[in-house]
């Protein structure tokens, strides 16, 4: 399983610590239609469907078949395609032969693993370009005979499509029996399963209709003979289901309580799939563009049988590698080889339905199972591809756009292989993290208007190749450095960059300004452009447009050419070299406008903010108001440079993202034109914030506080800001002045005079004070060592208050779960409702066993989100919160400190210690640890003693611990008494010395009835370890490790018992207390000394047939075995001379088939038959006595069937049995098992 990066979008730090040597992305994929079993592909061999894949994903990704250097392909059934298929599959599209090939099988992973191997050779540098995907065709898999001599009856053929791909080898049955047993565990109702397969059909079939899986595909064309070529579009499965009969199907494995059918399983199927995949530069050199980007890849493995939640354990292992949760990925793609595989994924890791699968999966499209894991690749990087169809919430024109570098929003779209953004090159857009851009501004803060002459700016390191690309990928967008809210604590050079500060402290100070913060809601539908007013007053009606746009380049040239000179006096080569392209785009553009040629407006490079000289500030009078959402606004980002947008006009114009006043609407003309009548008012109030801030700031920085400086220099910054909006004609509201933050760190700066509040309330008495932030963003949040410890304010999930006894407490709960179950059965989730149901009963019971005063298992009863804890009998104290004076609450990104928020210093927080009670989880591994030490132990006890093949065996068993303390931290239950004893358990109790007490040496008459006891419970516990020991081996041969190791310890017990017993009535002890219990064991019967192939048929005697001469009767027997079909078993016993009543002791083995389907439908129908004959006289035929028919159908849940059976003619009796015994190793359909009843000595010492 990889996870791919989807292009557009900002990247998360948290991903930076992957670290790889070359970047890889997906530049091309295709796949071809996937054909019904035996349906319009099955004349395809499939090394040609690979090959068509490959053809196909280079013609898209535009890369020569010449250029790829690697090929890893997924293939399962390669039985008949000829020598290395995927070499056939890249020779056959083109590919040149020194191209090395290789091919994976990991069954239905084979695919994916095919993409994640040629991920890894291109990481490492192996190789600069690869195709990686698979193909299969299930229709053209051939039967298998075994080589060798033919024996007696005929031969045996073998399906290689169920010997190779479809069958458990190590438990000899079909992979479907893994799906029973994963449903039978998490308690998957065959409901769930149909209701989840005929979902997946109609995904398929709504995806179709809306055009989102066509892009994947690519018409195949299938060559039949001298007929026109068929052409195959569109995948054969999904449209073949009948919903009536869904329901109805039989299940295929389990006949009783099975829950698997034909429909909620996959198809099976043809086709191929395939991907090129690059190293970013080389991606980079040929331009381009990626569609993904493989940033990770994990695998995760479990016992065979529990295969279908295989994938839990490879994305637990991702999930923590990219720092995530399962319900941070956007969209999941998980296999669905049976319905069943994806309900336990979704059920483990409490997944979303609406997230996982979205266009169907196998059961619809069809499984070709070396191809699937490329498919679900392919169909997931097109669903996350960006612009297709208007699926993602960020691409949607109709919402607001928000600055640059952001507009994939605050977390990108992840898929089940989804991970950051990157742009066109396959690199990561990062955010920078220092604060360079901020030390720029304010060092211009500093030395503006200043006579000292400028330093020289210092020799630039040279940069890595890394660090090079990333620089071209943002060459093109200022990105304000305010963006980012992290501080660069570590840059001791920025205290010495204020050292200048105090020369400006009453001056007028210019630097490069950004647009103000403006909340997302109140962006207007219609903007204001730039730099258009004269051409808009020219021309109202819109007839001039051309020269619109001429203006708009005019003015744009003229602010590329200020800025350019500016940044050359400031020494900024960087900026001299972007604002010179910008130039020159700018100039090609206007010769296309004077030639007449159209220009579109998105080419038009936006304009830049320049340094500019703020005028003097007047003492005008503000009429503001100022609304509650201060607070808020104060916490939104602080937007970018302007953004070039087309507007609705006759001729698209570049727009500036400003806002309106409230109440005012942008469809008027009239209102399109600035009004200024509050302009000063706005300026003097922004200039009033600035000069506090900048106060404040200087303070800061005499006091030696760096933080606290730079969070007012940036609202100096934002002030500036909109003061060069407001110059500019633009009108803005109160709402955007910055509010002055309140200092992280005390450093008791001199009072500021709040004139700007002061006179609000002097314009407007009854206005509210401007609310101040009352913490700090740099400042870290005090968090408990342990998460569950912090509180959870309950308002936020509906929660009642605390409760105050247990009963109230269970009552809440029962309440929150009823209303649940209510909301569920409302919208029609049957299966919701009834886990909920599950649940409410549970609350039920435990309300009833509190009312009678019986203990309830709190640890087994689910707490809904946001509720208080039960209260118990005896709590302990609370814990402390590490700063009370911080509330925590359950969503950070919400946090506000209050005013006196300062942590006490030399008191360091305490972690809370850790519970001395453990989870009954926790217990159960704490014991299959130590066990595994005590084998570990053993064998090095047994490697000293000289005992290796001990030691081996001790460690081979200390190994199989591993699996089951995984499987345990998993949260899977471990039934312990299937475990293997530990070795110091199973010493025998061996006395090197007996101890003679005065009694026994002398003579003395012993009571019979003591020693009568004493050898009574002897024989008794000798008899338990003999059948203890014989169940062991019994189990043992028939496969069952863990009834045998539960005999194994049984017996162990029993001896340990003998031996206790036999020293007491050495010792004169009395006769201990003791007892029998009735108990039940399971036996699994099976006749092991049979194999599999074998059926044995045993013709014993004849029992009395009714003849006239039975004294004189000379009778044998002829034998009859419907199987093989074509030509089934006949043979004949000896002859019995002269009885009615002959023993014939006829044994012999017929070769059967169990696997075969034929030799399955035998037993439910068909009989054998045997015939007895009676040998003629000279010259005379012999006589038919009768016919037995023996019914086969007990052989499907019994492994034997011993019973006389009366002879026929026809349907009537003839008088007379024979007696007829046949066996197999194992019943057909189920194991049988049987239970017996002993009474078991139980002896008390």
């Amino acid at each position: 399983m990889a996870r791919c990066l989807r292009m557009g979008g900002v990247a998360q730090r948290g991903f930076a610590s992957i670290a790889i040597k070359n970047d890889v992305v997906i530049v091309g994929a295709a796949r071809t239609p996937m054909g019904s079993f035996r349906g319009s592909l099955a004349a395809v061999p499939a090394p040609r469907l690979g090959a068509a894949s490959i053809t196909e994903a280079l013609k898209r990704a535009n890369v020569e078949a010449s250029a790829v250097e690697e090929v890893y392909m997924g293939n399962v059934l390669s039985a008949g395609l000829g020598q290395a298929p995927d070499r056939q599959a890249a020779l056959f599209a083109g590919l040149p032969p020194s191209v090395t090939c290789t091919l994976i099988n990991k069954v239905c992973a084979s695919g994916m693993k095919a993409i994640m191997c040629a991920a890894q050779s291109l990481s490492m540098g192996g190789s600069q370009v690869a195709v990686a995907g698979g193909f299969e065709s299930m229709s053209n898999v051939p039967f298998y005979l075994e080589r060798g001599q033919t024996p007696y009856g005929g031969i045996k053929m073998a399906d290689g499509l169920v010997a190779d791909g479809l069958t458990d080898v190590y438990n000899k049955f079909h992979m479907g029996n893994c799906g029973e047993n994963t449903a039978q565990k998490l308690s998957i109702t065959r409901e769930e399963q149909d209701a989840y397969g005929m979902e997946s059909y109609r995904r398929s079939a709504k995806a179709y209709a809306e055009g989102l899986i066509q892009p994947e595909l690519f018409d195949f064309s299938v060559l039949k003979g001298t007929k026109p070529p068929v052409i195959v579009k569109e995948d054969e499965e999904f449209s073949k289901i009948n919903f009536d009969k869904f329901t109805k199907l039989p299940t295929v494995f389990q006949k009783q309580g099975g829950t698997i059918t034909p429909g909620n399983a996959s198809t099976l199927s043809d086709g191929g799939a395939a991907c090129v995949l690059m190293t970013a530069q080389a991606a980079e050199r040929q331009k381009l563009k990626p569609l993904a980007r493989i940033l990770a890849f994990a695998d995760g493995a479990t016992v065979p049988i529990d295969f279908p939640i295989a994938p839990r354990f490879a994305t637990d292992k991702l999930l923590k590698t990219m720092g995530m949760n399962a319900q941070e990925v956007d969209l999941w793609e998980i296999n669905e080889a049976f319905s069943v595989v994806v309900l336990a994924n979704m059920k483990l890791h409490e997944l979303d339905a609406a997230k996982v699968n979205i266009h169907g999966g196998a059961v619809s499209l069809g499984h070709p199972l070396g191809a699937s894991g490329a498919r679900i690749t392919n169909h997931l990087i097109y669903a996350l591809k960006p612009g297709q169809r208007g699926m993602f919430g960020a691409r949607k024109k109709d919402k607001p756009k928000r600055p640059p570098g952001r507009e994939g929003g605050t977390r990108p779209n992840y898929g089940l292989f989804a991970v950051p953004d990157l742009d066109e090159f396959g690199n990561v857009n990062e955010i920078p993290d220092d604060d360079t851009q901020l030390e720029k501004e304010l060092q211009m803060l500093m030395n503006a208007d200043s006579p000292a002459k400028k330093a020289k700016p210092p020799k630039k390191e040279q940069v890595s190749t890394a660090q090079l690309q990333s620089m071209v990928a943002e060459c093109m967008q200022d990105i304000p450095s305010d963006e980012e809210e992290h501080v660069d604590d570590g840059d001791d050079e920025l205290l010495n960059e204020l050292a200048e500060f105090e020369s400006d402290d009453n001056d007028d100070v210019v630097f490069k300004a950004q647009a103000p913060s403006t909340p997302r809601a109140q962006l207007p539908p219609v903007i204001e452009p730039i730099g258009i007013e004269s051409a808009r007053k020219a021309c109202p009606d819109g007839s001039c447009a051309g020269e619109d746009t001429l203006t708009v380049i005019d003015e744009r040239i003229r602010n590329y050419t200020e800025a350019e000179r500016r940044a050359k006096e400031a020494g900024e080569a960087a900026k001299c070299r972007r604002f010179a392209r910008g130039l020159s785009t700018l100039t090609q553009l206007r010769a296309k406008v004077k030639a007449g040629k159209p220009v579109n407006v998105d080419d038009i490079p936006p304009s830049v903010t320049i340094p500019a000289l703020r005028p003097s500030n007047n003492n005008m009078p503000v009429s503001v108001s100022v609304p509650d959402q201060m607070e808020e606004i104060a916490e939104e980002p602080i937007c970018a440079a302007p953004v070039l947008e087309p507007t609705p006009t006759a001729t698209p114009t570049a727009a500036l993202h400003v806002p309106v006043m409230r109440g005012e609407t942008s469809s008027t003309p009239d209102m399109m034109q600035p009004q200024n009548s509050d302009a000063p008012d706005i300026r003097q109030a922004i200039r009033t914030r600035r000069e506090e801030a900048k106060k404040l700031a200087l303070e800061a920085k005499h006091a030696g506080d760096k933080l606290n400086a730079l969070n007012f220099l940036k609202v100096v910054q934002e002030c500036d800001s909109l003061d060069l909006i407001v110059s500019g004609g633009d009108q803005i509201t109160a709402e955007l002045i910055p509010a002055l933050p309140v200092p992280s760190t005390p450093f008791n700066p001199e009072p500021v005079k709040p004139q700007h509040n002061e006179t609000q309330r002097e314009v407007n008495p009854e206005a509210k004070p401007i609310p101040m932030r009352q913490f700090s963003r740099d400042d870290p949040i005090q968090m408990p060592a342990n998460l569950e410890d912090i509180p959870v304010d309950p308002s936020q999930f509906g929660a009642p208050p605390a409760p105050q006894n247990v009963a109230e407490a269970l009552a809440q709960r029962l309440e929150k779960y009823r209303q649940d179950e209510s909301k569920a059965k409302e919208e029609g989730n049957d299966s919701k409702a009834r886990r909920i149901g599950r649940i409410c009963k549970q609350y039920q019971d435990a309300i009833r066993l509190h009312k009678a005063g019986k203990a309830i298992p709190i640890e087994d009863l689910p707490t809904p989100l946001g509720f208080a804890p039960i209260p118990m009998a005896v709590k302990a104290p609370p814990m402390p919160s590490p700063n009370p004076s911080v509330p925590l609450i359950a969503d950070p990104s919400r946090v506000t400190a209050a005013p006196s928020a300062a942590v006490t210093p030399g008191k360091p927080n305490v972690a809370p210690a850790k519970r001395a009670s453990m989870s009954m989880r926790d217990k159960q591994i704490q014991n299959l640890k130590d066990r595994q030490t005590q084998f570990k132990k053993a064998a090095l006890e047994a490697k000293k003693s000289g005992q290796i093949e001990q030691a081996r065996e001790y460690l081979r068993q200390a190994k199989g611990f591993d699996k089951v303390i995984d499987a345990a931290e998993s949260g899977l239950p471990v039934d312990m008494d299937t475990l293997p004893m530990a070795p110091q358990g199973e010493k025998p109790v061996d006395m090197d010395f007996e101890i003679i007490s005065r009694e026994d040496c002398q003579p003395q008459n012993m009571s019979g009835d003591r020693q009568e006891m004493f050898s009574k419970l002897e024989q008794d516990l000798i008899a338990q370890v003999k059948m203890c020991e014989a169940n062991r081996k019994h189990f043992k041969l028939t496969g069952d490790i863990a009834s045998s190791n539960k005999f194994q310890q049984m017996m162990e017990h029993t001896k340990k018992d003998l031996d206790a017993l036999r020293y007491a009535f050495k010792r004169g002890d009395p006769v201990p207390r003791f007892h029998y219990e009735v108990r039940s064991f399971s036996k699994m019967i099976a006749n092991l000394d049979l194999a599999e192939n074998e059926l044995e048929l045993n013709v014993i005697q004849g029992l009395s047939y009714s003849v006239p001469n039975p004294k004189e009767i000379y009778t044998y027997c002829k034998m009859e075995f419907p199987y093989p079909k074509e030509r089934p078993f006949s043979d004949k016993t000896v002859v019995v001379k002269e009885t009615n009543c002959p023993e014939y002791n006829y044994r012999t083995i017929i070769p059967v088939n169990p696997k075969d389907k034929s030799y399955q439908r035998l037993f439910k129908r068909s009989s054998a038959k045997v015939e007895v004959w009676s040998k003629g006289g000279f010259l005379r035929s012999d006589h038919l006595i009768g016919t037995a028919q023996i019914k086969l159908q007990p052989l499907e849940t019994h492994c034997e069937i011993h019973d006389g059976f009366p002879l026929m003619d026809g349907r009537k009796v003839v008088g007379g049995k024979v007696e007829v015994k046949i066996r197999i190793r194992n019943p057909v359909v189920t194991k049988q098992i049987e239970k017996t009843q002993e009474k078991w000595l139980v002896v008390a010492f």
